[in-house]
C-alpha cells in the first residue's frame, strides 16, 4: 500500500476538529472513500511516527488489525498547522513525491521546512 499524504492530512485535520474527551478513542469515517483497511494502516503509520496516539486491536477484532485514534502528538500539531496551507500543502506533497515519498516523518519535515524557508 501506498503511503496517501492527503489521507494522513485528513485523518489529522480529523483528529484535531473532534470533540471527543482527552483519552478517548476517536472513530473516524469517511464513507466509501476509501477502505477501513486503507484508514486503519495511515492511523498505524502516523502513530508509529509519533504524530498521534492510538489503540491497536490486533488480536481482538474479527475484521483484522485496527488501528482507532486518540489524540494528536506535539509532532501532530506541529503537521496539523504546517499543513493548514493549502499552497504550503501543496508545495510539501509535490516535493514529498519528488523524493520518493517514503514517511509520514518527511513529510513532516518538509512542510516545516517550508514554513522556515517561507
Amino acid at each position: 500500500m501506498r503511503l496517501d499524504p492527503d489521507l494522513c492530512r485528513r485523518i489529522l485535520f480529523a483528529i484535531e476538529a473532534s470533540d471527543s474527551p482527552p483519552g478517548v478513542e476517536i472513530r473516524i469515517d469517511f464513507g466509501d472513500e476509501y477502505a477501513k483497511a486503507v484508514v486503519t494502516e495511515h492511523v498505524r503509520l502516523l502513530a508509529e511516527e509519533h504524530l498521534i496516539e492510538a489503540n491497536s486491536f490486533l488480536a481482538y477484532d474479527p475484521r483484522g488489525d485496527r488501528w482507532v485514534p486518540i489524540r494528536l502528538t506535539a509532532d501532530g500539531h506541529k503537521f496539523v498547522s504546517a499543513a493548514r496551507n493549502d499552497d504550503n500543502w501543496d508545495t510539501a506533497k509535490r516535493k514529498f513525491q519528488e523524493l520518493g515519498g517514503a514517511s509520514v516523518r518527511m513529510l513532516l519535515n518538509i512542510l516545516l521546512q517550508g514554513l522556515l524557508s517561507g
